[in-house]
């Protein structure tokens, strides 16, 4: 098994519960892959994501989690309208440009993001916001970054 863990959230709500989605980055290698999520439990068994995923699909920032037992994610019960958008550098180096300028363009436009690994980056894309996506796309495609958006329903 592998966790990937946020280190700095873009929220760390008190009391904190810590929950589980699994992903798959493409990897045939037949080890199970996870990420660990910062919630704010609202229910017996739902949370609010209070992260920006990396690597788990379908959910996005401010969602609301069903979650098992074992604080595995089970499926989203009421989506926010928040989006995900998620960039890597393709190597060490465009990873740490890019963890610095998409770090500053999100500031400047006053979103909230979160990095990990000096090479990625997740964007929370506020419901609305048609001209802010359209800038950020502008400044990835530029840069020739590889990124993918979600647009969770």
């Amino acid at each position: 098994m592998h966790i990937e863990a946020h280190i700095e959230p873009v929220e760390r709500p008190f009391p904190s519960t810590m929950v589980r989605a699994m992903y798959d980055d493409g990897q045939r290698d037949g080890v199970k892959k996870y990420e660990q999520l910062w919630t704010a439990r609202v229910g017996e068994d739902t949370v609010r994501l209070a992260c920006i995923p990396l690597f788990a699909y379908g959910m996005a920032w401010n969602d609301l989690l069903t979650i098992s037992p074992d604080h595995s994610v089970l499926r989203v019960e009421k989506a926010a309208g928040h989006k995900a958008l998620r960039a890597a550098g393709k190597d060490r180096e465009q990873g740490a440009k890019l963890v610095l300028e998409v770090s500053q363009l999100a500031d400047d436009m006053n979103l909230k993001y979160e990095t990990h690994g000096g090479g990625y980056v997740a964007i929370d894309i506020p419901p609305g916001s048609g001209d802010t996506i359209d800038s950020v796309l502008a400044y990835l495609n530029r840069e020739g970054v590889k990124f993918e958006y979600e647009v969770v329903p």
